[in-house]
C-alpha cells in the first residue's frame, strides 16, 4: 500500500514538469492589460512562443511580432496610439535582419533601410515630408562606409561625401541650392587633404588650394568672379610664410607684402586702384612698427610718422592736397597729446591747440582774418582770455 502512494505521489511529480502551452497576460496597476503572448510554462521557466503583443497604459496596441524559443522571429510592428504603424523591422533568433522601414503619423514613409544580424548593412534611406529623399547613406557591419548623399528640398544634391568606417574618407562635395558645386576636395575627417577648389554659383573658381595633412601647403589662389586673381598666398605647414598680394578688380594689386608664420612682416605696400601708392610702412609680428606714410593719389604725402608695438607715437605729421602742412603734433599710445600746431591751405599759421589725453584742453591761439583769438578750451568749448599775461604764455 505505502509502495503505491509512493508511486501515485512520484508520478504526479513528474506530470508537474511536463511542459504546458499557455496564454500568460500582464497588467497594469490601472487594470489595463500590458502584455499578452503565448509561453511554454513550466515549473523553473516562462518560454514565449507564438504570438506576441504589448500594450500602452491606455490599452492601445503598441507592439506586435511572434517569439520562436524565446526569441523573436519574423515581423515585428510598432504602433502610434491612432493605430498607424510606425516601424515595421524583421527578426530572426531575436536579432533585427532583414528590411526596416520606419512611417509618421500619417502613415508617410520617413526611413527605410536593412539589418543583417542586429546591423545596419547596404544602402538606408531617410526622406523628406514631401516624400522626396533627404539623405542616401550606404552602410557595411553597422558603419557608413561609401557615399552618403544628402539633398535639397527641390530634390537637388546638396552634399556628396565619402566614408570609410563612419568616418569622412574620400570625395568631399557641397552644392548650392540650385545644384551647382561650391566645394570639392578631399577629406579624411575634418581634415582635407590633396587639392581643394571652392566655385562660385555661377560654376567659376572662387579659390584654389593645396593641403597636405590636414595643412595648406602651397600657393593659395583666390579669384574674382571675373576670374581675375583676387589674392595669391604662400603657405608652409598651414601657416602663411612667404609673398602675399591682393587685386582689385582689374588686376593691378591693391597691396602687397610678406607674412612669417602667419604674421605680417617687413616692408609692406598698399595701392589705390589707379595703381598710385596709398601707403608704406613696416609690420613686425603684424603690429605697425616704425615709419609710415600715407600718400594722397596724387603722389603727395597725406601723414607720416612713428609706430611702436602697433600704436602711433612721438611726433606725427598730416598734410593738406597741396603738399602743405595742415597739422603736427604728438602722440602718446595712439592719443593726442601737448601742443598741436595747425596751419591753412597756402601754409600759413592757422592755431595752436593743446591736447590732453586726445582731448582739446588748455590755453589756445587760434587766428581769425588778421586777429589773433586767444581762449581756454575746458571739455572742448573755447572761452575767450584777454589777459596779457596769459598771452604770453602762449605764445611763448
Amino acid at each position: 500500500m505505502k509502495k503505491n502512494i509512493f508511486l501515485f505521489v512520484l508520478s504526479l511529480f513528474y506530470v508537474s514538469l511536463i511542459p504546458a502551452q499557455d496564454t500568460v497576460s500582464i497588467f497594469y496597476p490601472n487594470g489595463n492589460i500590458k502584455e499578452k503572448f503565448e509561453a511554454i510554462v513550466t515549473a523553473y521557466d516562462t518560454l514565449r512562443v507564438g504570438s506576441y503583443f504589448f500594450y500602452d497604459a491606455d490599452g492601445k496596441l503598441s507592439h506586435q511580432g511572434k517569439y520562436e524559443n524565446n526569441k523573436l522571429q519574423g515581423p515585428y510592428y510598432i504602433y502610434y496610439p491612432n493605430g498607424k504603424i510606425k516601424k515595421e523591422l524583421h527578426f530572426v533568433s531575436g536579432l533585427k535582419s532583414g528590411e526596416y522601414e520606419h512611417f509618421n503619423q500619417q502613415g508617410e514613409l520617413i526611413e527605410k533601410g536593412f539589418f543583417n544580424t542586429d546591423v545596419l548593412e547596404g544602402e538606408f534611406i531617410t526622406y523628406q515630408s514631401s516624400g522626396k529623399p533627404e539623405q542616401v547613406q550606404h552602410f557595411h557591419q553597422g558603419k557608413k562606409n561609401g557615399f552618403v548623399i544628402s539633398y535639397s528640398k527641390t530634390g537637388l544634391v546638396a552634399s556628396n561625401i565619402e566614408y570609410k568606417n563612419d568616418t569622412i574618407h574620400g570625395l568631399y562635395e557641397t552644392f548650392y541650392d540650385d545644384g551647382n558645386l561650391n566645394y570639392r576636395g578631399k577629406r579624411i575627417g575634418t581634415a582635407y587633404i590633396d587639392s581643394l577648389f571652392v566655385f562660385y554659383p555661377s560654376g567659376d573658381t572662387m579659390r584654389r588650394c593645396f593641403y597636405e595633412n590636414g595643412k595648406l601647403e602651397g600657393i593659395l589662389k583666390t579669384y574674382y568672379e571675373n576670374q581675375k586673381l583676387k589674392s595669391t598666398a604662400h603657405y608652409t605647414n598651414g601657416m602663411l610664410s612667404g609673398e602675399y598680394i591682393e587685386y582689385f578688380p582689374d588686376g593691378g594689386a591693391a597691396q602687397r607684402g610678406l607674412y612669417v608664420d602667419n604674421k605680417k612682416t617687413g616692408v609692406w605696400r598698399a595701392f589705390y586702384p589707379s595703381g598710385e601708392l596709398f601707403s608704406t610702412g613696416n609690420f613686425k609680428e603684424s603690429s605697425f612698427d616704425g615709419k609710415w606714410i600715407i600718400y594722397f593719389e596724387s603722389g603727395q604725402i597725406k601723414q607720416e610718422g612713428i609706430y611702436i608695438n602697433g600704436v602711433s607715437t612721438g611726433q606725427w605729421s598730416f598734410y593738406h592736397p597741396n603738399g602743405n602742412l595742415w597739422k603736427r603734433g604728438n602722440y602718446v599710445n595712439d592719443t593726442q597729446e601737448g601742443v598741436w600746431c595747425f596751419y591753412n591751405e597756402s601754409g600759413d599759421f592757422d592755431s595752436v591747440i593743446l591736447f590732453e589725453h586726445g582731448v582739446m584742453h588748455g590755453l589756445s591761439r587760434f587766428k581769425q582774418g588778421e586777429l589773433w583769438i586767444y581762449g581756454l578750451i575746458k571739455g572742448g568749448e573755447v572761452v575767450p582770455i584777454i589777459d596779457e599775461a596769459l598771452k604770453e604764455l602762449i605764445e611763448e
